[in-house]
């Protein structure tokens, strides 16, 4: 038995939630919140998840819907959500340091063995203190694997006699069959739609049928990583918590205009933002890149016919610096860029890293390390600036040529947390 069990906190409906947090009007009020351009709903109250609206709804299918039933509309305010994600994070330190973040909502924990009692009370004051400490109510799952923990938390969630905490220790045991039997099978970590209609070949239709199907028939028909997720399920760890994320292979970003972008500048201005927010990226994992793909698209459905075209820029020298990224990149976009068509999307991608000091330097440039300095003391001070104040504070000038924005959010609450200008006031 191992002398240790994991855990995984998940946030409840956390994007509704953190609306709910400094606007208790929305509290039993079927609530959305919408893409970032007001589109589609990304997130859902349990009031909104009853009145059948789907994840990914489009708003203007459901607009008259939403009149009728009193719905909140949102437009997502992601500084204010990984304000409060670092902070619920934060807090969580205080009963485990063991800690792997495994997405914006969700964090895995390492905690030590004791009675089920204890580890049930223990866990049941973590999400107290959390929820009185952030506003944020949480779900913990308990097992002795990472994939037993997720499936402990969707019992958490899901059936409100388990009071949000709900511990598995022998899947096998009739206490948790009678939950299972409700669950679906994709409700697995590890297994989506796709997988599960697979299965079904084989007569595994349920949770049930999967734990008592033969392993190494998994292993044949649907490749290693069911077998592991079949391991998992029977207490044999496959995947061993790591409160150290590694570092992106990759950073993509990329958006879909509101309106189909015909000039130079407007585009060349979004490619900035782009690069930008990349580089933020790039610096905050401590990386440097030396390739830059820049590519932009138009609307398939426009009557001049589609185009898309992409261009990779090779850097002799890795950089994380933005000036030098953005000028590399409004480079490539000049090459691809063709008038007289309306573009509807463009985006930049980062690959082949290196860490930041631990490149081989190319004998064709010469090295500056004062200038090297003074780079990384000015984006330093910059994302700092950024960081404390909210994004987009400080800018450069060629993220500026164009004015009308890339995404509209008319319905986005206030950054509480991290802007002045923007604090809750209490009274008049």
């Amino acid at each position: 038995m191992s002398s240790d069990i994991y855990g995984i906190v998940d946030c409840n409906n956390f994007y509704v939630s953190c609306e709910r947090v400094f606007d208790p009007t929305l509290r039993n009020r079927p609530t959305a919140v919408l893409s970032n351009n007001d589109g589609c709903v990304i997130a859902r109250s349990n009031e909104l998840k009853a009145l059948g609206v789907p994840m990914g709804a489009p708003l203007f299918e459901w607009k008259d819907r939403f009149i009728e039933n009193n719905v909140a509309v949102r437009s997502a305010n992601f500084t204010l959500y990984q304000d409060m994600s670092e902070r619920v994070f934060r807090s969580l330190h205080e009963f485990c340091q063991e800690i792997e973040i495994y997405s914006i909502d969700e964090a895995f924990l390492r905690l030590p063995t004791t009675s089920p009692h204890k580890l049930l009370s223990k866990s049941t004051e973590m999400k107290q203190t959390i929820y009185r400490w952030t506003g944020i109510p949480i779900s913990i799952g308990l097992a002795n694997t990472k994939t037993l923990a997720k499936l402990a938390n969707k019992i958490a969630k899901k059936f409100i006699d388990n009071d949000g905490v709900y511990q598995i220790d022998d899947i096998t045991d009739y206490r948790h069959i009678k939950y299972l039997e409700h669950l679906d099978i994709d409700d697995i970590w590890g297994i989506g739609g796709r997988i599960a209609r697979r299965l079904k070949i084989f007569d595994i239709a349920d949770i049930p049928s999967l734990l008592q199907a033969d392993r190494h028939l998994l292993r044949q028909e649907y490749g290693v990583m069911l077998e592991r997720t079949w391991l998992e399920l029977h207490s044999i760890r496959c995947y061993p918590i790591n409160p150290h994320r590694s570092s992106k292979k990759g950073i993509l970003c990329s958006r879909t205009f509101k309106k189909a972008y015909t000039e130079y500048n407007q585009v060349a201005q979004a490619v900035a933002r782009f690069t930008d927010s990349a580089s933020r990226s790039l610096r905050a994992q401590g990386s440097v890149t030396s390739r830059i793909w820049v590519f932009l698209t138009t609307d398939r459905f426009t009557p001049e016919g589609r185009y898309s075209n992409s261009h990779l820029i090779k850097l002799q020298t890795p950089t994380d610096y933005t000036p030098i990224l953005t000028k590399n990149a409004l480079e490539g976009l000049k090459i691809i860029f063709r008038p007289g068509h309306k573009y509807k999307r463009a985006g930049v991608f980062l690959e082949n890293f290196y860490n930041k000091g631990e490149y081989q330097q190319n004998i064709f440039t010469t090295s500056n390390p004062q200038e090297d300095i003074k780079q990384t003391i000015l984006m330093k001070s910059f994302d700092k600036l950024n960081s404390i104040w909210g994004k987009g504070t400080v800018k450069f000038a060629n993220q500026m040529v164009f004015l009308n924005p890339i995404k509209e959010q008319a319905l986005r609450s206030p950054r509480y947390t991290t802007r002045w200008e923007e604090i809750p006031v209490i009274g008049n």
